[in-house]
């Protein structure tokens, strides 16, 4: 049998630091703040200008994959996670999550027991918590938000809060241009689509009025739902209302991505005229 060398721990030797071995040391720690800083500021700016946003979202706005398919995607991810529960922990913004676990069986060790449980919203420290504030329709937005900005053919002309203090008749969640095309777009969790019909039709009405200078016009409404079904219930009522115009289109969050922004022109529209999907692209 050949020799093998002895591989216990005591057969290590212990080499002492040269200078220019402290100096690498100090090179990579440095560059490790480095990273970390880039990190954890990009992470801030993505929640203080939407107010509230998703870590889905967030790793989508900073060219993460949400839906990782290799190893280093997957590391990715998980280090992006751990970066926003330390800067929640850190007092850098805030984290509500969906309950908070009570109880654990007795099986499950110290160690592996958690406080919260179930879905994540990341909120900044500057909104005040007077009034109700709706973080889950505000990360709602927020995906809407940053998928559209990373267009370079969309502008971004007034948010929700700029649309709140002009207080006009109708309040959009979001106004701004594609092109040349202005564009209304509302985000919505709960309404019955009974009263998001009528909004169109009071939008409809407005738009329409040549004596009512009405001040935020548009040439398409969108509506985004939180899932596929309640699209197709929004666009159902529109055929019964009649509302079968080409302005009025609705989706879903899952349709549409930040991480690949390309997404929200493609057939992912829903409209009242018939069952068939639409793009934004005019031809």
């Amino acid at each position: 049998m050949p020799h093998m060398p002895d591989l216990s721990p005591y057969y290590i030797q212990k080499i002492e630091k040269t200078e220019e071995g402290k100096q690498l040391a100090k090179e990579r720690q440095a560059a490790r703040k480095r990273v970390e800083l880039y990190w954890s500021r990009a992470i801030e700016h993505v929640i203080e200008r939407n107010q509230a946003a998703t870590p889905t979202t967030i790793a989508a706005t900073l060219g993460v994959n949400p839906q990782p398919q290799t190893p280093q995607e997957r590391t990715a991810l998980r280090s992006l996670y751990r970066r926003c529960d330390r800067g929640a922990a850190h007092g850098r913004f805030r984290a509500f999550y969906e309950y908070t676990t009570q109880a654990h069986g007795e099986d499950v060790p110290k160690d592996r027991r958690r406080q919260h449980a179930g879905k994540v919203w990341y909120v900044s420290n500057f909104v005040t918590r007077i009034g109700g504030f709706q973080y889950k329709h505000k990360a709602l937005i927020a995906h809407v938000r940053e998928t559209f900005e990373k267009l370079d053919t969309f502008d971004l002309l007034k948010t929700d809060t700029e649309l709140r203090d002009a207080k006009p008749l109708l309040i959009y969640d979001l106004y701004g241009k594609l092109g040349e095309e202005r564009l209304a777009i509302d985000c919505n969790r709960t309404d019955w689509p009974k009263e998001m019909s009528k909004k169109c039709r009071d939008w409809q009405r407005m738009v329409g009025n040549d004596r009512y200078e009405f001040p935020f016009p548009a040439d398409r409404y969108l509506w985004v739902m939180e899932t596929e079904e309640r699209a197709w219930n929004l666009r159902d009522r529109w055929a019964e209302d009649g509302l079968t115009a080409g302005n009025f289109l609705v989706s879903w969050v899952g349709a549409f991505s930040p991480y690949t922004p390309s997404s929200i022109l493609g057939d992912v529209w829903l409209w009242a005229k018939d069952e068939t999907k639409q793009s934004l692209r005019r031809e």
